[in-house]
């Protein structure tokens, strides 16, 4: 089993080839007829090309490729799916396996579908991918595709591979560990007893700050995501740093200093909530590069950082980026019928919720 995960996670992390897709599906199914008559079809957005039908059970799937330049764009397999069933309309299966590919770019996408073909207003009722490639954390993508090595016994159990309940799930108790970890970490610490207590003066809990504390990385990790930190100063937005807290990290590291207190609170009370020289607004100094104003209040400072040192180990952040690195982010939101299986904003929302509402239940 352990091999064939590893071999899994090798596939995933590397560039679209077509012989590794079949192989990586053929285990999965009892059988596939490769030479069902199932045309391929050059579509509007990228050329359509199946692969063979898959049974299991009575119930067809169809095995794809979709080469299109266009691979990053959410919408596309979606478009893609709706474009060629409507074009052949007397072909019927009840799901699609289908990877998206470019031949010029890393990053590729697997995807199931759920389909009606028998209802094409409402063709597909489930859809979830996965985004992957070189420069993709592929953890998520390894663990619940890993489940599928035991066999397809049912859409059910393509379905649940694809899902992001379970991503949710585990994501939201590493968070959780995370938490209370941190908290401890500050509170325990005697020379944090002047930090809680400008907290206190101000009407702010250690957990209210410690909570958005965490919520301020993981917001980051979104911005990152889209190339806005770390950007050089005669570049536009979207060419930045996309591992910029880990880079400033490693720097911290090899300078000897505190990593919280060196470099991120000046990056959250400094620089992302206030706006710099009004020639340069989004230049940083202490950075060297463009880092956008991001009104809001969610990098508002709830004491008094100036004036006061907090003291959070490097090890603490060291083990929060292991984590986090390891996992995929999309700034697309999902929805339980149609998803990106990646850590996406909504999720932040219900991680909040779901912490806020523990914390009630233990003070009641």
């Amino acid at each position: 089993m352990e091999n064939r995960e590893f071999a899994i996670k090798e596939f995933l992390q590397n560039r679209f080839e077509q012989n590794s897709f079949i192989n990586f599906v053929e285990p999965m199914f009892p059988s596939i007829d490769k030479n069902a008559d199932i045309p391929g079809d050059n579509l509007e957005s990228g050329l359509f090309k199946p692969y063979g039908i898959a049974t299991i059970n009575r119930t067809d799937i169809l095995i794809a490729g979709f080469e299109t330049d266009d691979v990053e764009r959410k919408s596309i397999e979606k478009e893609a799916i709706k474009e060629y069933f409507y074009r052949h309309g007397d072909i019927y299966v009840n799901g699609i396996l289908m990877a998206v590919y470019s031949e010029s770019k890393d990053l590729w996408k697997l995807v199931f579908a759920e389909l009606n073909t028998g209802e094409r207003a409402s063709l597909i009722t489930f859809k979830g991918s996965f985004t992957l490639g070189p420069s993709v954390p592929v953890r998520t993508a390894t663990e619940q595709l890993s489940s599928l090595l035991q066999g397809v016994d049912s859409i059910d159990t393509l379905k649940r591979a694809f899902s992001i309940q379970p991503l949710h799930d585990k994501f939201y108790k590493e968070y959780r560990k995370f938490f209370n970890e941190l908290l401890d970490h500050i509170k325990k610490n005697p020379e944090n007893e002047r930090f809680i207590s400008d907290l206190s003066s101000r009407g702010y809990s250690l957990e209210s700050f410690v909570q958005k504390l965490l919520g301020q990385l993981l917001v980051l990790y979104f911005i990152q995501k889209k190339g806005w930190l770390g950007v050089p100063v005669d570049q536009p937005y979207g060419s930045g740093d996309h591992q910029f807290l880990t880079t400033i990290f490693n720097r911290a590291l090899q300078e000897g200093k505190n990593y919280y207190e060196a470099y991120l609170k000046v990056l959250f009370y400094d620089t992302l909530n206030n706006l710099r020289d009004q020639t340069t607004p989004d230049y940083s100094e202490v950075f060297d590069c463009k880092i956008p104003f991001l009104n809001g209040g969610l990098f508002e400072p709830m004491y008094d950082y100036r004036n006061i040192t907090l003291h959070i180990s490097n090890d603490i952040f060291q083990e929060i980026f292991n984590v986090l690195n390891t996992y995929n982010f999309t700034v697309e939101e999902s929805s339980s019928t149609d998803s990106e299986v990646a850590v996406d904003p909504e999720m932040l929302g219900k991680i909040f919720e779901n912490l806020m509402s523990e914390r009630e239940r233990k003070k009641s």
